[in-house]
């Protein structure tokens, strides 16, 4: 399993291209929503990230208003993995998000997608935390939980970050 150094992948050829500005925040919730229940990913977001291989592909798979909300997706090719970042312009349960982040491997199997919130840790972390203990809780006591998938919340570079490793 992998964890919070895969945040660390930046693309080096190409920055991350900014958000286009928008009156208001987009709600992510229909995109990211069951992530923070044992790292759940619902239809919309299962479509998404296996076209990301196809950065185009992947943003047409998500309705115009999540559309409006991300810029364009970098990819970092490291090693083992490739790192799609994404910017956001949005919300998750009203937690402002700078990006999402998956790192995903090169046929060995490593999954991980990292949320990183645009506000204070504090206020990430008081609507977060509960939520990723309750799901590390399930998570460890659910037997069918074979391939040991986590969750954790964290700060990096001053910025709260909320990771899923599904990495088999």
């Amino acid at each position: 399993m992998l964890a919070a150094p895969l945040a660390l992948a930046q693309a080096e050829d190409q920055p991350p291209s900014p958000v286009a500005p928008q009156t208001e925040a987009v709600d992510l919730a229909s995109l990211l929503d069951g992530v923070e229940h044992q790292c759940h990913y619902n239809d919309i977001l299962e479509r998404f990230w296996r076209t990301l291989p196809n950065p185009q592909q992947a943003i047409r798979t998500l309705d115009p208003q999540l559309q409006s909300a991300l810029g364009s997706i970098s990819v970092a090719d490291e090693d083992e993995f490739r790192m799609y970042s994404i910017p956001v312009h949005g919300t998750w349960h009203q937690v402002p998000v700078k990006q999402i982040q998956f790192g995903l491997g090169k046929g060995n199997g490593i999954h991980v997608m990292l949320v990183e919130f645009d506000a204070p840790p504090s206020t990430a972390e008081a609507i977060f935390a509960p939520l990723v203990e309750q799901s590390k809780t399930a998570m460890e006591r659910d037997p069918d939980n074979t391939l040991q998938a986590s969750t954790d919340l964290y700060v990096e570079d001053g910025k709260m970050r909320l990771m899923c490793d599904l990495s088999t």
